[in-house]
């Protein structure tokens, strides 16, 4: 840490010396702009495995329905995730026609960064919407088999309703618990429609963006 404050020391020096002497120091306009979105993709790689582990997290519940919360986690962090996706896009892409305003060297750098920029986020973006594509194909065969194991476990219901019907007590008390138990599964499917829906949205938004990149590609050649 000491050997970077005193590099940094030094050039601060080489600066403020070539100031004093009146040489030109020239910083392109359009380096603040590179840094940013530098650290805007840094952060949204770091988020994209934070993402990535509330998927396994909450694939691993031995029932999705205790996952109230991580649902709703899930579906905030996906939208947050592809608006930030969609800002970087933009960036680039603004960055990329002030390229073509540019002449000589700088015009030459500037391309070479904006190509590496969008090579590092067509990389990203793929690997998020894959990896939101299998989070989907698993919580929809998860429901599935749940859905089957709860309609067998119903069919069964009916099949003894006259056990069920002993006494009036016994049945009012399983029809408040029926009550109580719909209104559950109704919350929950409330729950993971919004959760789908949000990464089915996340995904067309995905792909359209990773359209955008490709055309920068082939833009810049």
């Amino acid at each position: 840490a000491d050997d970077f404050q005193d590099d940094a020391r030094i050039s601060l020096l080489k600066r403020e010396d070539r100031l004093e002497t009146g040489e030109c120091v020239n910083v392109p306009s359009w380096t603040g702009k590179v840094e940013g979105l530098n650290y805007q993709i840094s952060r949204v790689e770091t988020r994209v495995v934070e993402l990535n582990s509330l998927h396994t997290k909450q694939l691993n519940r031995p029932s999705m329905e205790e996952g109230g919360e991580e649902e709703d986690r899930i579906v905030k962090m996906t939208q947050e995730l592809t608006k930030q996706f969609s800002d970087c896009n933009k960036q680039l892409s603004a960055l990329q026609r002030h390229s073509s305003t540019l002449r000589g060297g700088q015009r030459q750098v500037l391309v070479n960064i904006v190509n590496n920029l969008v090579a590092r986020m067509q990389e990203i973006t793929n690997d998020f919407r894959v990896s939101q594509g299998n989070y989907l194909r698993k919580v929809e065969a998860r429901e599935q088999r749940s859905s089957q194991y709860f309609s067998s476990f119903t069919q069964d219901e009916e099949e003894d309703d006259g056990l069920l019907l002993v006494a009036s007590s016994s049945s009012s008390g399983w029809q408040q618990q029926d009550i109580i138990q719909m209104e559950e599964n109704s919350k929950h499917l409330r729950r993971r429609e919004q959760e789908i829906s949000s990464i089915v949205q996340s995904i067309q938004d995905l792909n359209t963006i990773f359209k955008d990149l490709a055309g920068m590609v082939s833009g810049q050649g």
